[in-house]
């Protein structure tokens, strides 16, 4: 039987960013495993949503679009 969900939390805040926030969950819940666990889920939605996000994060609308930076322009106006 897994303890309460009270005694798993630290007393430690947080982080407010999201990149942080994962990092911190990351360093309280093994999230491969978690993650594992919906990958191998018998609800066939559970399955569909963990792979589909997988391949989101790989190919779609979270992946990089370029490796290169882009150049940046800085131009300066005359002051009137």
């Amino acid at each position: 039987m897994e303890p309460p969900v009270a005694a798993l939390v630290k007393e430690d805040p947080l982080a407010f960013d999201a990149p942080g926030f994962v990092e911190e969950m990351h360093a309280r819940v093994n999230l491969y495993v978690e993650y594992e666990k919906l990958l191998k889920s018998e609800d066939p939605k559970v399955k569909q949503r963990a792979l589909e996000l997988l391949l989101e994060m790989k190919y779609g609308r979270g992946a990089p679009a370029s490796t290169e930076v882009a150049p940046r322009v800085e131009v300066e106006f005359p002051k009137p």
